[in-house]
Order: C-alpha cells, then sequence, then structure tokens
C-alpha cells in the first residue's frame, strides 16, 4: 500500500499588538492600530511577522515619511545623515512616534 503523507500546515497570524510591540522594540516606532492595518491592507503576505515582515513594515514606514528607504551597510555617511534627519524632522508631522533613544 502506497504512503500517503498528509502534512497540516498552521498559520500563526500576528496579532495587533504583537506587530505593534515588534516595531517598537526593534525601531523605536509607536504605531496605532489604524498604522498597523494599513500596512497589512498594503500587505496581505505579511500574516506572520518576523525578520522580512518587520525589514518590510520600517520601509514602508520610512518611504512614508521620507521618501528613502532605511539605510543600509554600504550606504552612505551622506545617505544616512540625510535619512535620519528627515525621519526626526517629519515623523511627527506624518502621525508617526520614533523614539529614538
Amino acid at each position: 500500500m502506497p504512503y500517503i503523507h498528509c502534512y497540516v500546515v498552521l498559520i500563526i497570524m500576528a496579532t495587533k499588538t504583537e506587530i505593534k510591540n515588534e516595531m517598537n522594540d526593534w525601531y523605536g516606532f509607536e504605531l496605532t492600530d489604524q498604522q498597523v492595518d494599513e500596512f497589512l491592507n498594503e500587505h496581505p503576505e505579511a500574516i506572520h511577522f518576523d525578520t522580512v515582515e518587520r525589514e518590510t513594515f520600517a520601509d514602508y514606514i520610512a518611504k512614508k515619511i521620507t521618501g528613502m528607504l532605511f539605510p543600509m551597510n554600504g550606504d552612505s555617511q551622506e545617505y544616512k545623515q540625510k535619512f535620519y534627519a528627515e525621519m526626526k524632522e517629519n515623523s511627527k508631522p506624518m502621525g508617526y512616534i520614533w523614539n529614538l533613544d
């Protein structure tokens, strides 16, 4: 008799609270439920929340605030300085609380 393999895939969806906590812990963003909903509506594939989803969300926020992506290791010092200056200046007026400390 042939073997029949049956796999059950359990996808655990992250809650808004978990997403908000992750973004605060990793990036210092204090997000509202509405801000999380906006991201999830534009990125329905983010049903669980791990490294890729965190980075995607961080870039999503950064793009909204500055038009730039979060700096990476290979980016110039000028890019990094410009990015952080624009984030600091524009976060609050754009409705985001960003704790740099």
